[in-house]
């Protein structure tokens, strides 16, 4: 009997990190039909380095942020979500010169994930 229960601690013990590594750790789950806005704000216009995902598509790619906003950079992209059982949403920002940075992703008009981050050596948040 120990044995077996042994065997079976060692198993979970494999699947566990694994099923971690499979969804980013401030990753939002939408269901069909859900309203998905994710927004980035920093204190420099330019050399920010987005990833997030807008329905179908992945992005990573370096961003000028064109809104003024309370004396922050901003942008946003929206999509509805058209997949049967919804998907994992995550995205980040970063930028080595700014002094801070902001995401946020929003479901049906409510937040549902935000991080920030101030820092003197860039600035990074994940949401």
């Amino acid at each position: 009997m120990r044995k077996i229960i042994r065997t079976a601690l060692i198993g979970a013990g494999a699947i566990i990190p694994a099923l971690a590594l499979a969804v980013p750790a401030e990753a939002v789950i939408t269901d069909q039909y859900d309203r998905v806005k994710t927004v980035f704000c920093s204190s420099e216009r330019y050399g920010n380095d987005v990833e997030y995902d807008n329905g179908n598509r992945h992005y990573d790619q370096r961003v000028q942020l064109s809104e003024r906003n309370n004396g922050l950079w901003c942008g946003s992209s929206s999509f509805t979500e058209y997949k049967e059982y919804g998907q994992y949403i995550s995205a980040d920002i970063q930028n080595d010169n700014a002094s801070y940075v902001y995401c946020a992703i929003w479901i049906n008009g409510q937040i549902a994930e935000r991080d920030e981050d101030r820092s003197e050596y860039g600035a990074w948040a994940m949401c």
